[in-house]
């Protein structure tokens, strides 16, 4: 196949699945002994606390996000879906205007959630944050019933379903 033609097939395929080709997600959190490494992650809007602004939520996972997140209303739903069913961990993030307002982290077999909070949890520091996705790092350091917590995330993610 020539190079013109792999070129094509790779911008269809692309085309097709946004957020897979365009995702970049790396990094861990930690809980005590346990760790999950990230290696793929999304963005999408979600109402914030049940009111109808929405808020830009990142989610991280330890497998590979398939298809369904993209085509679906509800991205989260989906997301927590494939998790269960892959046994897998996701750390989960909201964007409010003073960085993040609510972290969760779910392991196969424990967790920890931090906020909602007035200000901000860890630290984030944003390189692009616009309509079609953001990119950043974020890191967390803090205590989950006794156990130390630490999440270092690198990010450059595409929007699940772009508005």
């Amino acid at each position: 196949m020539s190079k013109i033609a792999t070129l094509l097939v790779m911008a269809a395929a692309c085309s097709a699945l946004p957020s897979a080709c365009l995702a970049s997600a790396k990094g861990s959190c930690s809980i005590g002994d346990k760790k999950l490494a990230v290696t793929d992650g999304t963005i999408y809007r979600n109402p914030r606390f049940g009111d109808k602004t929405d808020v830009p939520t990142i989610a991280l996972t330890d497998f590979k996000l398939d298809e369904r997140v993209a085509k679906v209303d509800n991205p989260q739903a989906a997301i927590s879906a494939q998790r269960m069913d892959l046994g897998g961990g996701m750390v989960l993030f909201m964007l409010g205007a003073d960085g993040v307002i609510l972290l969760n982290a779910m392991f196969a077999d424990t967790g920890f959630s931090e906020g909602p909070s007035s200000g901000s949890i860890g630290e984030l520091k944003l390189s692009r944050n616009d309509a079609t996705g953001a990119a950043g790092h974020y890191t967390f350091a803090g205590k989950s019933e006794g156990e130390a917590v630490s999440c270092d995330l690198t990010f450059d993610l595409a929007y699940a379903k772009p508005r």
